[in-house]
């Protein structure tokens, strides 16, 4: 695992390594609120030929279940259309995206793959997706502040008090993962998101 932290190292490893590659598949994870989305973008703008997956589009409900695997996402859903079809090399996918106000499935999206595939989300690392993946990143942000960021976030953005879920559920849930899955062992880059 590197452990420069920086996004401009992070740019020149990205490259090095899919220098002689047509596609790249990028994990990126880290805890909730910890700044996933953010440096997705981020990442997406500065290596242009690039598309991201967003792993809450894979949502079964709104989790609100305790779970150290993150039992609330469809990781079955995210391996059949998007995983097994990118590693098969397939030019376009199609998949179906939650829509969180629904609380369900509301369509299906068709995205036409680039060079670099950036797939983001809680819990994403893990040995059985691990083969998926050309290079994942971990944002290093300590689980108590990436609490602390997701709950303001999700006042200030989506205007929605969210601390009990946040307390209760999805912190404990990511502490768990954390214990169980050990996905710094997993990790390619560790970045830090301060």
């Amino acid at each position: 695992m590197s452990n420069n932290n920086s996004f401009q190292n992070l740019l020149l490893s990205i490259r090095s390594k899919s220098i002689s590659k047509s596609r790249f598949v990028i994990a990126l994870s880290g805890f909730g609120g910890s700044g996933k989305s953010t440096v997705a973008n981020k990442l997406a703008d500065v290596l242009k030929n690039a598309v991201i997956i967003k792993l809450d589009d894979f949502i079964i409900n709104r989790i609100s279940e305790r779970s150290e695997d993150w039992n609330g996402f469809d990781w079955s859903r995210l391996t059949k259309q998007v995983l097994k079809p990118v590693h098969a090399g397939k030019n376009t996918i199609h998949y179906d995206v939650y829509d969180w106000n629904e609380n369900k499935i509301t369509h299906q999206k068709q995205l036409q793959l680039l060079k670099y595939i950036i797939i983001e989300g809680i819990g994403l690392l893990r040995n059985e997706l691990k083969h998926y993946f050309d290079f994942s990143i971990w944002l290093d942000v300590p689980l108590d502040e990436s609490i602390e960021r997701g709950k303001k976030r999700d006042k200030e953005k989506y205007n929605v008090n969210h601390d009990e879920l946040w307390d209760n559920i999805w912190g404990p849930n990511d502490n768990n993962y954390f214990k169980k899955h050990k996905p710094l062992t997993l990790t390619d880059y560790l970045l830090k998101n301060n």
